[in-house]
């Protein structure tokens, strides 16, 4: 497996967690060992995004994972092994390195990772009936 990479971020969806402008580390990880409230990093066809995962799943051993940047809306297209590139493992801070791999803040963004699903379906459980209501399904 490669080794870590340094980017600096550039982009609000992320915003109280990871900065605009802050760098982050990355380092490689099969796809299947990512866990709930990850930040990973993928290729959606145009940018590399940066989003935390608030779902997998695996089907016929193909692992899948749903992301969402935590100011975001609503979730990104499925991110397969062919668009995903690693695991954001640290951010630089101004007063040090932020170490995302300890037990704390694997603890953290699991808790974030929950919370973002649960916000993810009641939104969308919202605009659906929110949807029906102005088209006059409902009574």
């Amino acid at each position: 497996m490669r080794k870590r990479v340094r980017i600096r971020l550039h982009g609000r969806c992320m915003t109280g967690f990871i900065n605009h402008a802050e760098a982050i580390h990355i380092a490689p990880k099969f796809i299947s060992l990512v866990r709930l409230g990850d930040i990973v990093l993928f290729f959606d066809g145009e940018y590399l995004v940066c989003h935390r995962v608030i779902r997998k799943q695996t089907i016929n051993g193909n692992t899948t994972l749903i992301t969402k940047g935590d100011w975001m809306i609503d979730s990104d297209p499925p991110v397969t092994k062919q668009n995903f590139i690693g695991v954001v493992v640290a951010i630089e801070r101004p007063y040090g390195l932020v170490d995302l791999m300890s037990r704390r803040w694997r603890l953290i963004n699991l808790m974030v990772g929950c919370y973002m699903f649960i916000v993810h379906l009641a939104t969308r459980t919202f605009l659906s009936l929110l949807r029906r209501y102005l088209v006059g399904e409902v009574n």
